[in-house]
């Protein structure tokens, strides 16, 4: 399911496997609307839309553009929260794995706060390449009633490939959950390595040795 926007609207159409199997935009996006005023209202805004939006189905969250604003607002305030969140437990993160450092610690545990440190900021660098961008976006398309499909396709995928981004980096960045994958990785291959080494084949048949 991958959402197709039409900012500076609250509006999107829906793109993906459920669409082409049949399922409606509205039960895909959890939302019931209205999609002919939908399409009519965006009309009203973005006067020459992309040819897709023609051809797909229209659901508007909310046609009022003191919604749109009202929103905005909100999402400004939610993303400065987010970002005081980041920057708050990068600062402590810093002050205690760098500038508050035991004296008496051992190497081992230096060379370990040091690892960690550094998967830290590579978490918190994640939400500022991937969701920083397309909100400052998505604020200047809705303030200036500015209408780019490409920019808004991109949008999309920067917020689509977030998650999974994020998902790696946790994975690949700290050496417990790194060590983890490893070992299931090397597990599967030695059993199925196992199983073909138990398995000889005698004349016509299939033999097993114990």
């Amino acid at each position: 399911m991958t959402p197709v926007s039409w900012l500076p609207t609250a509006s999107s159409s829906m793109m993906g496997l459920l669409s082409k199997i049949g399922i409606s935009n509205v039960v895909q996006s959890y939302m019931a609307g209205s999609i002919g005023c939908s399409k009519l209202a965006v009309l009203e805004i973005i006067p020459c839309p992309h040819e897709d939006f023609f051809e797909m189905p229209v659901f508007a969250v909310s046609i009022d553009s003191n919604f749109r604003m009202f929103s905005a607002i909100c999402s400004i305030a939610c993303t400065c929260f987010m970002m005081f969140q980041l920057n708050f437990y990068a600062s402590t993160c810093i002050y205690y794995l760098v500038c508050s450092k035991p004296k008496n610690s051992s190497r081992v545990t230096s060379d370990r706060q040091k690892k960690f440190f550094f998967g830290i900021l590579i978490q918190i660098s994640i939400p500022y390449l991937f969701i920083t961008p397309a909100f400052i976006f998505g604020f200047y398309s809705i303030f200036n009633n500015f209408y780019s499909q490409n920019l808004n396709n991109l949008v999309m995928i920067f917020l689509n490939f977030y998650g999974t981004v994020a998902t790696f980096a946790l994975l690949f960045s700290h050496t417990p959950y790194r060590d983890f994958m490893r070992k299931c990785i090397c597990m599967k291959k030695q059993k199925k390595k196992t199983m073909h080494g138990k398995i000889s084949v005698s004349g016509n048949r299939a033999s097993v040795f114990g």
